[in-house]
């Protein structure tokens, strides 16, 4: 049977002794877990609480003092991070559905407002054809037909060239018309159109035939 040394809770050196000295030591709180033991065939002195089944004592209590981890020396105790894993993520969840909220809401703003935009560019360019429409209705006593025969370029705006029809509704009643398809490709502009009227008394009004009045320019209803 195997002899053992130890280092009571004093650090004072103990032994040879048999195993049942040293449990009766542990149970007089003479040493403890971390005590030190030794016995031949062991390399080196090593916690008592690595011997236990050795030394007939069984598995340690479970307790605070036994689930926690031993600390070494200069080194802090290990903390916990799980609540602020669980904190990461539900911030982390709740963000991705905080930008996906405020896509849905932005993404359709924004497409009506590129809409929105771009007919306004193009009645603010088609507006100014209106002057020599004016003047041609005046000298001539009637509607121009095209802009061939007004002598005026074809307005555009950035996207390009302008789609514009001239028609006449009587000798006095000029009309400039834009297809709106070409402007963009959302679906409240498909066969839509953009109507600018000169009246027998020279004003310019306009209008639109689209279901929704807010992608009209200001001014126009």
């Amino acid at each position: 049977m195997s002899t053992w040394f130890y280092v009571d809770n004093a650090r004072n050196r103990q032994g040879p002794v048999e195993a049942e000295a040293v449990a009766a030591a542990f149970a007089a709180g003479q040493v403890n877990d971390d005590s030190l033991v030794w016995r031949e065939g062991l390399a080196q002195w090593a916690p008592l609480r690595q011997f236990r089944d050795e030394l007939g004592m069984g598995p340690p209590a479970m307790g605070p003092a036994a689930v926690a981890a031993p600390s070494l020396p200069g080194m802090a105790p290990r903390k916990s991070n799980t609540g602020c894993l669980v904190i990461g993520l539900v911030v982390g969840v709740g963000g991705l559905i905080m930008m996906a909220i405020l896509a849905a809401i932005a993404l359709p703003a924004y497409q009506d407002y590129v809409v929105r935009s771009k007919l306004t560019m193009a009645y603010s360019q088609v507006r100014a054809v209106m002057l020599p429409v004016a003047e041609y209705q005046q000298t001539h006593g009637r509607c121009p037909t095209s802009l061939e025969e007004l002598g005026v370029p074809r307005p555009s705006t950035a996207s390009g060239p302008l789609e514009v029809e001239l028609v006449a509704l009587d000798a006095s009643r000029c009309v400039i018309e834009v297809p709106l398809d070409g402007l963009h490709s959302h679906p409240s502009l498909a066969g839509r159109r953009l109507y600018l009227t000169l009246d027998e008394t020279g004003n310019v009004t306009c209008s639109t035939d689209l279901d929704s009045s807010r992608y009209a320019p200001t001014g126009c209803q």
